[in-house]
């Protein structure tokens, strides 16, 4: 009988020091423990890695070292678990500047055991300013069309079957933009005519802070920050349809896909004239009317600024 079916796969980095005590603890304090953990290391503190050691000796730890880049660290992880996957059913990610429920392995374990489905993603409740946001899933399932709104469903809080893993370093390999996690589970759902299934007591606590890719749109809001969020989302649509198209594959999400495209090709234009001021005005009251708090680019995905 194998013990160890579920392998919790994550970097770590040095930007995660400061949040790595919370990082170790919500592994530890997990209900269920008969998982193994995989770490691609990419820190230049070797302290970090010591002290994951050393509070995490009760599991097993398999740590390897990082190139310095996400793709190609994700990548290294993957390989890793393809070579190994006859000793594994499930893979839950998650990022080293986060911290999880007691209970979201438990959780895993327990959906994929009672269904069918190969995907899986954890609640996620944001911290901005030390304080828990509420909680933005708000449907039981996620298509790749909702994923248009936003890009809040990353690796960190999601939960695959096995038998994607293949699927998975393919479509990492052929990724094009600096946000890896929504065009891979964008392309998954598309390539697998599937959703993903929210539990809602399965948390992962997300943090908005300054090393994410734009930061915390609550905090020093700029124009920069917000011409660098359509800069991305331009890339990322962008990508998505020459994917589509080198695949071959037409479906009425192209057609959607498009229209995001155009939209936000728009309001970059229209930030790079003299009325920048006004939209940066205009976004700060769209982000504080919200009654649930979405990403930053989710945030304005259906407004035009112009």
């Amino acid at each position: 009988m194998k013990k160890n079916r579920i392998i919790f796969f994550s970097v770590i980095y040095d930007e995660m020091e400061e949040f790595i005590k919370e990082f170790i603890h919500s592994i530890k304090k997990q209900t269920f423990k008969n998982f193994t953990i995989l770490l691609i290391d990419d820190t230049s503190n070797k302290e970090i890695k010591k002290k994951i050691i050393s509070e995490l000796n009760d599991f097993k730890i398999i740590i390897l070292d990082g190139k310095g880049e996400g793709k190609i660290n994700r990548i290294i992880g993957l390989k890793y678990i393809k070579k190994y996957k006859a000793n594994y059913d499930i893979i839950v990610f998650g990022d080293s500047d986060d911290y999880m429920h007691k209970n979201r392995i438990k959780h895993a374990k327990n959906f994929f055991s009672h269904n069918k489905e190969k995907l899986f993603c954890s609640n996620l409740l944001f911290k901005k300013n030390s304080l828990f946001q509420t909680d933005m899933f708000f449907k039981k399932t996620i298509s790749a069309i909702d994923l248009l709104e936003f890009n809040a469903v990353g690796l960190g809080c999601l939960s695959i079957k096995i038998s994607l893993i293949n699927n998975l370093i393919k479509i990492i390999s052929e990724c094009k933009t600096t946000i890896l996690d929504w065009f891979l589970i964008t392309i998954l759902l598309i390539e697998n005519k599937s959703k993903i299934y929210v539990i809602k007591k399965s948390m992962v606590y997300y943090r908005l802070h300054s090393n994410n890719v734009i930061g915390n749109p609550y905090i020093n809001l700029t124009n920069d920050k917000l011409k660098l969020m359509y800069q991305i989302k331009i890339l990322h649509y962008k990508n998505i349809i020459d994917y589509l198209i080198k695949k071959n594959v037409k479906l009425k999400i192209a057609a959607e896909i498009k229209k995001k495209l155009i939209l936000s090709q728009k309001n970059l234009f229209c930030l790079n004239d003299e009325k920048n001021n006004k939209i940066l005005r205009k976004l700060k009251n769209i982000l504080n009317k919200k009654k649930k708090i979405y990403w930053f680019q989710a945030a304005v995905s259906d407004q035009s600024l112009c």
